[in-house]
């Protein structure tokens, strides 16, 4: 049983993460039941499609292949690790506890033989509330939402599986049932947010270790990249207008404004932030700007707009990626479509 026992075993972060909701101590867990729930009418049903958040912050993970928008002031705890790591984010009267976990998939093994195998390793186990086939910014998964008791006090957790290139995301959610009615449609607007970077994330450049030194000139060596302190991406924001996030634009959108804040000291090297067409690869627009020409400071901000075609963005998916020397540090996507007539 090497696959069940390699599942079970990435199953740890998303554990660990989902179990530290509200209310679920070590002790709690212990003494976790599981069966019918009293919730009231639907108020345990998967939440429906609501308004999309507002003053939030988009956080990305580059080698997990994830980005997703919570509220500014919610608590943070990341761990980017494509082979078993998870995100938590909490609301800060603590009721909510939301997350992103990544799981490295068994060769052979897809969503219906995995998702059994990590149920049993939660804390909600393998008898969904509700299950139902879902799409958030082009990745289709499932949707489960689930209810069980501790300690006497019931609770309620959402759950998105999705495949993402070789990876499993779980897209997660725990809170009291008592607290479900009033905040599911909250969870949904953020589970909306998410969006895979797997499928557009840029090969690392290779070394060019190929022309021989005799043949290469003052101007053809190529630079290596920085060995400085090293950056992170913080903040990234594309919409209509400056620090706008949207994940659906319109053809006729006047301009597109990407906004990237980056942390760290480092000022060796180049910054860059580009859109990308992802559907088909064209680079529509990018700015670029030498480190070293940018002051001491803990951010660097880099921006770009780009005005609309002639005959209006094309429709499709668009990516925005922010680069040092290259090295992709994060991206966030958006669609534009059509107004529905």
């Amino acid at each position: 049983m090497r696959h069940s026992s390699v599942v079970q075993g990435a199953a740890l972060a998303v554990l660990l993460a989902a179990s530290a909701a509200p209310g679920a101590s070590a002790a709690s867990r212990a003494a976790m039941t599981r069966g019918p729930s009293p919730c009231p009418g639907a108020a345990c049903a998967l939440p429906r499609p609501a308004g999309a958040t507002t003053d939030s912050l988009t956080l990305s993970a580059p080698r997990s292949g994830w980005q997703i928008s919570v509220p500014h002031d919610w608590t943070q705890q990341m761990i980017d690790d494509p082979e078993g790591g998870t995100a938590r984010f909490t609301s800060p009267d603590g009721e909510l506890a939301m997350g992103v976990s990544t799981i490295q998939l068994p060769e052979g093994m897809d969503l219906p033989e995995v998702i059994p195998m990590l149920e049993e390793s939660m804390d909600w186990g393998a008898n969904p509330y509700e299950v139902r086939p879902a799409t958030i910014h082009g990745v289709t998964g499932e949707m489960r939402s689930y209810v069980w008791q501790s300690e006497g006090a019931w609770m309620v957790a959402y759950a998105f599986y999705a495949r993402s290139g070789p990876h499993l995301h779980v897209v997660w959610a725990v809170l009291p049932e008592p607290a479900a009615p009033g905040r599911s449609q909250q969870v949904f607007a953020i589970m909306q947010t998410y969006q895979s970077t797997f499928r557009m994330a840029a090969p690392a450049p290779l070394p060019d270790t190929a022309a021989p030194a005799a043949a290469q000139s003052e101007t053809s060596v190529a630079r290596p990249r920085s060995a400085g302190p090293a950056l992170a991406l913080a903040l990234l924001s594309a919409g209509a207008a400056p620090g706008e996030n949207a994940a659906l634009l319109r053809p006729d959108t006047a301009e597109v404004n990407a906004v990237g804040q980056v942390v760290g000291t480092g000022r060796e090297g180049v910054i860059e932030i580009a859109l990308i067409y992802a559907e088909t690869g064209y680079q529509v627009g990018a700015h670029r700007a030498a480190l070293s020409g940018i002051g001491a400071g803990p951010v660097i901000e880099v921006s770009l707009a780009v005005t609309r075609p002639d005959n209006g963005w094309p429709e499709g998916v668009y990516r925005v990626v922010v680069r040092h020397d290259q090295a992709e540090l994060g991206s966030r996507m958006f669609s534009v479509e059509r107004a529905a007539q």
